[in-house]
């Protein structure tokens, strides 16, 4: 099964039919750009954090907490296993850890000032060539 995420502008997830599957909330789309922008490599907790809300003037109380119902929140968007909880963070998942990773402007920033990172990626969850 194929999914792939458009992060490059607009950030989009397409499922595996290819139709798009919404990803609502700007917060939601962070994490998933901060997500795919690692290539399918753990990205830790803190700095999926700072990426999610560096543009906040107070970031949540409870950031640990809040990150945890928003990576929740995708994961019912994307499928139960398209994130996976690994020690010292997350990351975008592959059936038996074997994943394929094309990205296209990675490290590019969108926005001045900003710390988010915008990428293109496709990602194959069961490791099959596509």
């Amino acid at each position: 099964m194929t999914y792939r995420y458009d992060v490059l502008g607009a950030t989009r997830a397409f499922g595996p039919d290819g139709a798009e599957v919404p990803v609502s909330g700007a917060r939601m789309r962070a994490l998933l750009t901060a997500l795919a922008a690692a290539g399918g490599r753990t990205v830790p907790a803190g700095r999926l954090a700072a990426q999610v809300w560096d543009d906040a003037h107070e970031p949540p109380a409870d950031e640990p907490a809040a990150l945890q119902a928003l990576i929740g929140r995708l994961r019912k968007v994307l499928g139960g296993d398209a994130i996976a909880s690994v020690p010292g963070g997350y990351r975008l998942a592959a059936a038996g850890d074997r994943r394929r990773v094309r990205g296209r402007a990675a490290g590019r920033v969108r926005r001045t000032g900003s710390r988010r990172t915008a990428a293109s990626a496709r990602l194959s969850r069961t490791g099959t060539p596509r």
